[in-house]
Order: C-alpha cells, then structure tokens, then sequence
C-alpha cells in the first residue's frame, strides 16, 4: 500500500476501522486503550481480511498529519468519536460514522412506528 488508507474489518455486529499511513504507521481508537493508538504491523495483519474504504483521492501526507495531530487527545466514545468518526475526520475532515447514523435511524424508525400505531 502506497497512500494513507482507511481500512475496515467487518465483525459479527460493528465494523473496526483503522488509519493505514504506511506499515510503521497504523493507528487506530478502541474503548480498550481509551485514546488514539499506533499499532505494530503484526497487530494489524493479525486482524485478517479488510476492505478499503473508498473515500477518493487520499488527503495529503500534511493534512493527514495535522488532523492526526488534532485527534491526538481525543477521548474515545462509542456515540460520538468512535474508530470509524476517527477514520473518517483524518480522510475527508468530516467527523461522522454510518454505523451510530445507522443505529440512530434505526431506532427512530422503530419508535415512529410505535408512535403511529
């Protein structure tokens, strides 16, 4: 891999999401370690198959720092910065996860029906 990537696992019920800069450079947010964390190569290809999330044209390697740089405090919260809002705000500046937007609408839905019926 030659560019800064974002790189999802798929679990039984959530997705995992990583920041791949290059193999010295894997970083990653889990309620375990609380905080932004850089990962060993190994841990990385431990956890087996990924996809790449496409997000168009990497950001450049400045950008990528500076956000990285920004996040660097960040507490993890499953609601509102989780691995996958970590990922996304380094790769497009946007601080968003479609799993919590998912779970939201989900509810949303479920609730409105039981309002209407």
């Amino acid at each position: 891999m030659s560019k800064t990537q974002h790189l999802m696992w798929l679990r039984l019920f959530y997705s995992h999401h990583v920041l791949y800069i290059d193999e010295n450079n894997i970083f990653e947010m889990n309620k375990q370690a609380r905080f932004l964390r850089r990962i060993s190569y190994w841990e990385f290809i431990c956890k087996g198959p990924y996809t790449v999330v496409d997000h168009g044209p990497a950001p450049s390697l400045a950008t990528v720092k500076s956000r990285l740089r920004k996040c660097k405090y960040q507490k993890y919260n499953l609601i509102s910065f989780n691995c996958e809002h970590f990922v996304n705000y380094v790769m497009t500046g946007r601080v968003y996860s479609t799993q919590v937007q998912a779970v939201f609408s989900l509810c949303a839905a479920t609730l409105l029906g039981e309002l209407l019926s």
